[in-house]
């Protein structure tokens, strides 16, 4: 599994978990209980960005590679065609 997949699939765990303590907490009067849900929704969003980051990153490394890569195989045409 890639890890974008990964890093989501955390991140809304994590979110379901702030909505079940987020109803929780609009059941009982006089508890904390949505505070934590905000706090459990700010981690997934968190979570969910950082494995759009590493994505990136890892796409960006690709990229320069394949770039890299087509700049050596056109030097090399080029070296034949002389």
């Amino acid at each position: 599994m890639s890890k974008i997949r990964t890093f989501f699939l955390i991140g809304l765990i994590v979110l379901l978990i702030g909505i079940v303590i987020g109803f929780i907490g609009m059941i009982v009067p006089g508890s904390s209980l949505l505070a934590s849900s905000q706090f459990f929704l700010i981690v997934s969003m968190i979570i969910m960005l950082w494995g759009y980051v590493i994505t990136l990153d890892n796409i960006d490394r690709n990229v320069t590679r394949n770039v890299e890569l087509m700049e050596s195989l056109l030097d090399t045409l080029g070296k034949g065609q002389k």
